[in-house]
């Protein structure tokens, strides 16, 4: 099998993954949504709350498309022209919310930090029970690649899956990804994570974060990892 066609194989399993993740996630009541009080996933969420179900389960279907868009038509589900009134429909909703007051909790939270009313949470003490998780996860504590940010590594046959969580960004609290490399250097996962697993965001973080939302965050990041990792060795069956 060529370079090529390992990542067809992969990513049109991946494609297919997470399309059924976003259905879960749907008919979960949006466990991992929920845990962003701003950015990409909660702007996403704002919408979804406006939605029937079928226009949600319509919405995650685009958008998963959206984001491989050829692993799509390889597993005979490419894009469609309703896929595309969708994404418009959904930029357009996404957009007028995020400019209004009333539209978007994203608002009012930040009155509430510039209130005193919510209190940010500090790095220190959400990194404490993040490295708690991970060392949970992993066996280790992983290897720091940067300040407040640290790597870890599970072996796959021959293929490397790879976990970076950050905790020191400019712009967020904590962000994380995934990348699925073989011993040759072929990779078929690079920044992975739920938010471009959703074909939501390029990447997955949180921002505007309190002390009261640090459990709930915590345990919605070590449940993403521990999915992903779970069904990794059955994405990599055979290459």
């Amino acid at each position: 099998m060529t370079n090529d066609e390992t990542r067809e194989v992969f990513e049109t399993r991946l494609f297919q993954w997470s399309r059924t993740e976003f259905r879960t996630e749907i008919d979960e009541g949006f466990p991992t949504l929920r845990t962003f009080p701003s950015g990409p996933g909660g702007r996403a969420m704002a919408v979804m709350e406006r939605l029937s179900v079928a226009e949600r389960y319509a919405l995650a279907a685009a958008l998963v498309k959206r984001w491989v868009p050829r692993a799509a038509e390889a597993a005979d589900d490419p894009m469609t022209r309703t896929d595309h009134v969708v994404l418009s429909d959904f930029e357009s909703l996404k957009a007028r919310l995020a400019a209004d007051p009333e539209g978007h909790p994203e608002w009012a939270i930040r009155d509430d930090f510039r209130s005193g009313a919510r209190r940010r949470l500090k790095r220190k003490a959400l990194a404490q029970p993040v490295r708690r998780a991970f060392r949970s996860m992993f066996g280790d504590d992983g290897l720091e690649i940067d300040e407040g940010a640290w790597r870890y590594r599970v072996a796959l046959g021959r293929w490397s899956l790879h976990t970076y969580v950050d905790l020191a960004g400019r712009f967020h609290q904590l962000t994380y990804s995934h990348d699925i490399t073989d011993d040759e250097g072929l990779c078929v996962v690079n920044h992975g994570s739920a938010l471009a697993f959703f074909g939501i965001s390029a990447q997955t973080y949180w921002s505007d974060l309190a002390d009261v939302d640090r459990d709930v965050v915590v345990g919605c990041l070590e449940t993403l990892c521990r999915r992903f990792i779970a069904i990794a060795p059955d994405l990599l069956d055979g290459l």
